[in-house]
């Protein structure tokens, strides 16, 4: 799964399309070499703002990579990464 930071719409696969380095700084003009690579971007609002998501390793569910905490340091943890409401639930570090 995928999250775009400018739509906010989570999307299984993103458009993925072969373009250059140099044509995606707008300075193709300037060189007469280029350098190839893929860019991948959001399928509904095209921009290349993108993340992959993550599962929690209590319920499975996809969140944001920056949403999930990392209970290694916390008090009951060291079990994976979790989302807000597991952490909750299982009542891991005091949150």
């Amino acid at each position: 799964m995928y999250y775009c930071q400018e739509c906010k719409e989570e999307f299984e696969e993103p458009n993925k399309e072969r373009t250059s380095f140099e044509s995606y700084y707008g300075v193709d003009h300037l060189f007469n070499s280029s350098h190839d690579f893929i860019l991948e971007t959001c399928p509904f609002c095209g921009s290349d703002g993108i993340e992959e998501m993550k599962k929690c390793d209590r319920c499975d569910e996809w969140n944001r990579e920056e949403d999930l905490i990392d209970t290694e340091e916390l008090i009951g943890g060291g079990v994976g990464y979790y989302c807000p409401q597991c952490a909750i639930d299982c009542e891991i570090g005091g949150v």
